[in-house]
């Protein structure tokens, strides 16, 4: 609001400020472990569903233990079973339900749907029809155009980057109270390095699996080298760095797992198995050691804190 009226007064944007950092709950923190490579289960694709909830309240607060219990989404969840064996689509799929920072009820007759690592998005589907959308979109291997339609309804592309941050509080109290504030800081930290909010997304999702590593955050990018990667053990006071870190990642190193601000927060990535993610970590080690033609100290000497879009 503020930098609107700037605007209208033909006065610069003001400069965002950041506000100190957040102090986690020691006792929360206690509750969780260090994290440990391997730990996501396989999958190719991620779809996530913005649906209306019987409860009142933030959607992290509201859903159920299991989102697939949720009479929008467990008719979707019996068809990919099906599909599953049958290879109608392209798998295996992980079902998520999400929220963005800010938003409010989602209207009662409809839903939105994101598709990772696609990077796309199809709002005010129908919900009568959110499950044949969902099944149509899952059953073709990507390549979308933009304004394509699926039932009548739309595709538009993501921003450039969108992190998910798990929340689920009915599953796990870590998560409840851990992800909010890491989902909100994370948003901060974004905004004061200079993102504008259309180049980028901070989502809240339901249980994404090992909440004993809360607080848990699954970045994709397209093109960046720690696209569909999980991280691990992230939250709020230590935020700033693991993005500063993140954002810098460079080629060399494989994503995360060859980087030392990184590599003991990651747990996997998108489409490998856990034999694939253990290996690639490995891998990663050499880089970490100075071997196989590359030492991580000078590979990361020239990487700017400040990183811009």
């Amino acid at each position: 609001m503020l930098n609107a009226v700037r605007s209208a007064l033909g006065l610069a944007p003001s400069a965002p400020v950041l506000s100190p950092c957040p102090t986690c709950d020691p006792a929360m923190l206690a509750k969780c472990k260090t994290v440990e490579p391997g730990t996501v289960k396989e999958y190719k694709r991620h779809i996530l569903m913005r649906v209306p909830l019987e409860k009142e309240g933030p959607a992290d607060q509201a859903w159920p233990r299991t989102v697939e219990s949720l009479s929008s989404i467990e008719p979707l969840a019996r068809a990919l079973k099906t599909a599953s064996k049958d290879g109608t689509v392209v798998g295996p799929v992980m079902v998520s339900a999400y929220e963005a920072l800010g938003d409010g009820p989602q209207e009662a007759d409809c839903a939105d749907i994101l598709l990772l690592p696609d990077n796309v998005q199809l709002r005010g589907v129908p919900l009568s029809d959110l499950t044949a959308v969902a099944m149509d979109s899952l059953s073709r291997p990507g390549a979308w155009e933009a304004g394509e339609e699926t039932h009548g309804v739309a595709w538009a592309a993501l921003p450039p980057l969108t992190l998910l941050v798990c929340c689920h509080n009915a599953r796990d109290e870590r998560c409840g109270v851990l992800g909010p504030q890491l989902a909100a800081r994370l948003e901060e930290l974004l905004l004061y390095r200079g993102f504008a909010a259309a180049q980028f997304r901070v989502l809240k999702v339901s249980h994404v699996g090992q909440h004993i590593y809360a607080g848990n955050v699954i970045a994709y990018r397209p093109g960046h080298p720690g696209h569909g990667d999980w991280y691990g053990g992230v939250h709020a006071e230590n935020a700033e760095a693991w993005l500063t870190a993140w954002l810098g990642t460079l080629a060399e190193l494989d994503g995360g797992v060859g980087d030392p601000a990184l590599r003991p927060h990651w747990r996997g990535r998108l489409g490998l198995s856990k034999e694939e993610q253990l290996a690639v970590f490995e891998a990663g080690k050499a880089l970490c050691a100075g071997k196989g033609g590359a030492d991580i100290e000078e590979l990361c000497a020239d990487v700017v804190q400040t990183v811009q879009v």
